[in-house]
């Protein structure tokens, strides 16, 4: 399977203990607020710019999904659901995805190893997008925004190497099941050199707009889990969101994600002074 089609899953997660998808142990999720304070109205969702782009082919450029066909759903915790308490929709007015995005070309060659992926001529590098709403959701107890990382903080990754986000997401479960209701993986941020060390697969797919995490125990991410935020809880007592789930391995040999090594995230941080003109400006 190439890397292009790992959209990422949970192994290994839990389903938050308040039972809200909007709030993860008063982790607010994946809404970006356009001031630097998470008090205000949002009217931003934060993907990974794989998650929403239409692939080239037959000679066409490939381009960003057409905002007309995409609807975000708000205070979303159960995915067989459509009546949840709180749940709102959103429609989608643009769509910005990174200008200096780089997605993966697999190419004809693939790797024989029990954990490994198809090799590729460039990386994911800049996996980020932009959903900008037709109009600003108000927070409610179901609903919250995120904060950004801020740029005082700064974007130094040295500085949170150790440090364990919480990630959130629907994806597959150890048995290669969907799951309904969304669960949560703690996952420690590692050094890149530390990750470019574990497997050679790392070399192809991190680039100084990334980061690496995972634990390798089992608990990850995987197929329905790409786009999600990795957030980390400052001294503050405020959740901010660094990373955006980007690429994982695929094993060979189970046909299925590997939960054994380590993740590849966007580091959200190198990407502040572009998320703030582009919030600006809408």
């Amino acid at each position: 399977m190439p890397p292009s089609t790992l959209l990422l899953n949970l192994f290994g997660g839990q389903v938050p203990r308040n039972n809200r998808l909007t709030r993860l142990q008063d982790a607010p999720l994946a809404y970006v607020s356009r001031w630097s304070r998470c008090d205000r109205f949002c009217h931003c969702s934060l993907p990974a710019a794989h998650c929403v782009e239409v692939r080239a082919r037959r000679g066409r450029p490939s381009r960003p999904v057409d905002a007309a066909v995409l609807v975000v759903y708000l205070g979303k915790h159960d995915l067989l659901s459509y009546t949840e308490p709180g749940q709102q929709t959103a429609e989608v007015d643009s769509v910005l995805v990174h200008p200096d995005y780089a997605a993966a070309r697999p190419s004809s060659s693939s790797s024989g190893s029990s954990s490994s992926s198809s090799s590729s001529t460039s990386s994911y590098d800049n996996d980020i997008a932009l959903l900008v709403l037709t109009e600003a959701v108000e927070p409610s107890r179901h609903i919250r925004p995120v904060c950004l990382w801020e740029e005082a903080l700064g974007n130094d990754l040295s500085a949170v190497v150790g440090q364990v986000g919480a990630v959130p997401g629907w994806g597959k479960d150890d048995t290669g099941a969907i799951s309904n209701e969304i669960r949560v993986a703690n996952m420690p941020i590692v050094s890149q050199e530390t990750c470019l060390r574990s497997n050679i697969f790392f070399h192809a797919f991190t680039t100084d707009t990334t980061f690496c995490a995972g634990f390798r125990n089992g608990t990850s991410v995987c197929n329905g889990d790409s786009g999600g935020g990795l957030f980390l809880r400052g001294a503050d007592g405020r959740w901010r969101l660094r990373g955006i789930v980007s690429v994982s391995m695929f094993s060979v040999n189970e046909q299925a994600c590997d939960a054994y090594n380590y993740a590849v995230f966007t580091d959200v941080a190198k990407f502040i002074p572009w998320l703030r003109e582009r919030m600006a400006s809408t």
